[in-house]
């Protein structure tokens, strides 16, 4: 098995190789790196599909919020106020038009088997409530209608699972 997949990953590279001619291939112009935030309190950050935007929770003196910029300006917005809680798990929905959230906490401000929320990357309508019992960010189905995400029942049987929902949490 081993001398199999040695040969394999040789036929790969060679293959590769003769591709391209045997030159390796050029970048069109070098990688960039710009800096986003000078707070110094940035705990998890996302960038949107297109690239214009990201989203990030700033935690500090015990209390966490969630923040926009657009990544070609100097704009920040505050989208949800700082509170008690834990944000994490953020993904910015098919179209980068709202940010999905998870949040745990201690009632009322958040539930402790996490809460997944929706909100709109612009300032608008306060973040709805999608569904209970997540522990993980959501990952979006190609179509964008459905996501699936992890969930854990460490408390009672131990058990967990991978659950996928309608975009509306159903």
């Amino acid at each position: 098995r081993f001398w199999t997949a040695g040969i394999l990953a040789l036929v790969v590279v060679l293959a590769t190789w003769a591709l391209l001619d045997g030159k390796p291939a050029a970048l069109s112009s070098p990688p960039s790196v710009q800096r986003l935030t000078t707070s110094g309190d940035v705990i998890d950050a996302v960038i949107s599909r297109d690239g214009k935007y990201a989203a990030y929770v700033r935690s500090s003196g015990g209390e966490q919020s969630l923040w926009i910029r657009q990544t070609s300006g100097a704009s920040v917005v505050q989208l949800v106020p700082p509170a008690e809680v834990g944000y994490w798990g953020l993904a910015f929905g098919p179209d980068s038009s709202t940010i999905y959230y998870a949040v745990k906490g201690r009632p009322p401000d958040a539930d402790p088997a996490g809460t997944l929320y929706v909100t709109s990357a612009l300032p608008g309508p306060p973040p709805r409530r999608i569904l209970s019992g997540i522990d993980s960010a959501v990952s979006f189905s190609p179509d964008g209608r459905r996501f699936a995400y992890y969930r854990s029942e460490a408390g009672h049987s131990g058990h967990s699972s991978l659950v996928i929902a309608n975009i509306d949490g159903t």
